[in-house]
């Protein structure tokens, strides 16, 4: 895998970058590689064709959100903040305190910087502090896009949710957390529900 400055590339050099360097690292490594960050922060939608076309899910930009939000476009992945910045336990704290139903926590960065920054520790204690939390699920960047994706197929009505995909898919009702399997249903009558896991914390 190359590291090029893709806007200065044709839309066709792109692809075949991307396909190769999929493939190779497959080869190395014997196993999917189903996205990947961006060099540098240059996006835009040359990038975002070539990505699906070359059979990626995902590709995070060196972007920071400084927020939750969970991406709509998979292809255009915003993480949380730069896990070198000060404000990264302070980001923890309003992480741990917010209310969002589907809260995304994602400090991103070069795994040098754990050695170059002398950092290891530091990001050892934060991933320590949200790993306590039996509400955070801790899961890479496909395992999420595959669960939300999943979630998506789900049939919630009023009175019923059907789950329509492949996977386990969890649910709070009435406070308590309801796992259906592929293809099982579950009656609401006038019980509340919202989508579960509540929080994810990505780690890739």
């Amino acid at each position: 895998a190359t590291h090029p400055m893709m806007e200065s590339m044709s839309e066709e050099a792109i692809l075949e970058e991307m396909v190769s360097d999929k493939t190779k690292l497959e080869e190395i490594f014997g196993r999917e590689v189903a996205g990947f960050a961006l060099p540098f922060s240059y996006h835009d939608e040359k990038i975002n064709r070539c990505g699906i076309a070359a059979g990626f899910e995902y590709a995070r930009i060196s972007e920071e959100s400084m927020g939750f939000t969970v991406p709509m476009n998979y292809h255009r992945w915003i993480g949380t903040l730069f896990h070198i910045r000060p404000e990264l336990e302070s980001c923890v704290d309003r992480f741990l305190q917010t209310d969002q139903e589907l809260a995304l926590f994602q400090p991103i960065g070069h795994s040098y910087d754990l050695d170059v920054e002398e950092m290891g520790d530091r990001r050892e204690a934060v991933m320590a502090r949200l790993s306590s939390h039996k509400d955070i699920w801790s899961a890479t960047h496909i395992e999420i896009v595959r669960y939300l994706r999943a979630m998506a197929k789900a049939d919630i009505k009023e009175n019923q949710i059907v789950n329509n995909s492949d996977v386990d898919l969890w649910f709070l009702v009435d406070g308590n957390v309801k796992v259906l399997h592929p293809g099982e249903k579950e009656n609401l009558l006038c019980q509340k529900m919202q989508s579960q896991p509540h929080k994810n914390v990505a780690i890739a």
